[in-house]
């Protein structure tokens, strides 16, 4: 389950309103992006990710923030990369199951952190944590220090 049952935690989560209404265009960019990678990787197949292919997300992303200075890049597709990680990262942060979620680390939620297991999104929106003016807490628990 992605979203929580409770109707009212359901209605604290503007999706359309609050996301897609606020950025068509930036969306719209990444969807390419999105697109662009599937042909990349997968020439001619269906429209999916294959994350064993993303595993760098917060590396790649300040390569494409790097190329969105370089005069040389289009640096509205090199932004639309840049956002494209950050929800890839964000998504895999927020997927307890996630292969990529690193070891130690909780799943961030609107202003609570939970541990990693379970549908921490789902309870902590129905716990009340889609207060949107809550903090944001530190996604993780432990530190996290390269090998």
């Amino acid at each position: 389950m992605i979203l929580p049952t409770d109707a009212a935690a359901r209605k604290r989560l503007p999706i359309f309103s609050g996301v897609i209404a606020y950025f068509p265009r930036a969306l719209a960019q990444v969807a390419n992006v999105s697109r662009e990678g599937n042909e990349q990787h997968h020439p001619g197949a269906p429209l999916h990710w294959d994350k064993s292919k993303s595993t760098d997300q917060l590396d790649a992303l300040v390569r494409h923030l790097v190329d969105a200075l370089d005069p040389a890049c289009d640096p509205i597709h090199a932004l639309a990369q840049v956002a494209w990680r950050a929800l890839a990262e964000l998504e895999m942060r927020l997927t307890p199951t996630a292969p990529h979620t690193r070891p130690g680390c909780a799943v961030l939620t609107m202003g609570k952190t939970l541990p990693n297991s379970g549908n921490a999104f789902a309870a902590a929106i129905a716990d009340g944590a889609g207060d949107y003016g809550n903090p944001v807490t530190p996604h993780c628990a432990t530190p996290w220090r390269l090998p």
